[in-house]
């Protein structure tokens, strides 16, 4: 008997709208093309990238993309990192609500994203299909993830600690998109954020693939607000 982990592609269509509807997401510039590129080909994926440059819904589209295809990956695991005011990813247990709703508010980026273009009945099956799952890394100790596309979203949080958490969850059949802006960190202290030393010392890592996205596609106006807002000193804390 065959101790390959199960995979649930069988509950996928690969010929339904949803993924001829991904199929029509392109690039729409360089930065982005790289970014793909490098999604499509590389174990790990590290993407340093300024509010409203497309890194969160090309993570979750191209992951998707992949998953649909012809593929080992089977599932999306999408890992947020939390850090309240006061500090650390631990904290979580302090918000309010059950531990599915606690994880819940961390689902409205992908809802977010994927609104539009992939209907709400739609998530809510892969969700039931476990085709999509969603955690913070803490929730990952112990757990060896297989055939999963794993999205580390607002990475700017996480230190070196949390990095090598993540990283240690991965076998031969996991690929790994870290995602974050380092204009972004939340920490009391932010000299702790791994994001941009990962990026630095992983570059010429041949299982790794490195980009920075800084062309705003969002909006056509706040890149030019937020400019004026922080004036000479990048580092301002909001």
């Amino acid at each position: 008997m065959s101790n390959k982990p199960k995979s649930k592609k069988t509950k996928l269509n690969k010929s339904n709208n949803t993924a001829k509807d991904l199929q029509k997401i392109i690039p729409m510039n360089n930065e982005q093309r790289l970014f793909i590129d490098l999604i499509k080909t590389k174990n790990i994926i590290i993407c340093d990238a300024i509010h409203g440059t497309g890194k969160s819904f090309l993570s979750l589209v191209e992951s998707l993309k992949l998953i649909h295809g012809d593929t080992p990956y089977d599932k999306l695991l999408y890992v947020r990192s939390y850090v309240p005011s006061i500090g650390c990813d631990e904290d979580l247990g302090s918000l309010p609500g059950d531990m599915n709703e606690k994880i819940g508010a961390f689902f409205l980026p992908i809802l977010d994203n994927l609104e539009g273009l992939v209907s709400r009945e739609r998530i809510a099956q892969y969700c039931t299909d476990e085709v999509i799952q969603v955690t913070t890394p803490s929730f990952l100790r112990g757990r060896s993830l297989n055939n999963t596309i794993v999205v580390f979203d607002e990475a700017q949080n996480a230190n070196l600690a949390l990095f090598k958490l993540v990283i240690s969850r991965l076998t031969d059949t996991a690929k790994l998109i870290i995602i974050g802006s380092s204009d972004q960190i939340d920490l009391k202290r932010p000299e702790r954020s791994f994001l941009r030393r990962a990026l630095d010392r992983l570059s010429s890592n041949e299982y790794c693939g490195c980009c920075v996205l800084t062309d705003v596609v969002r909006s056509s106006y706040t890149q030019w607000v937020l400019e004026d807002l922080v004036g000479d000193d990048p580092y301002e804390t909001m």
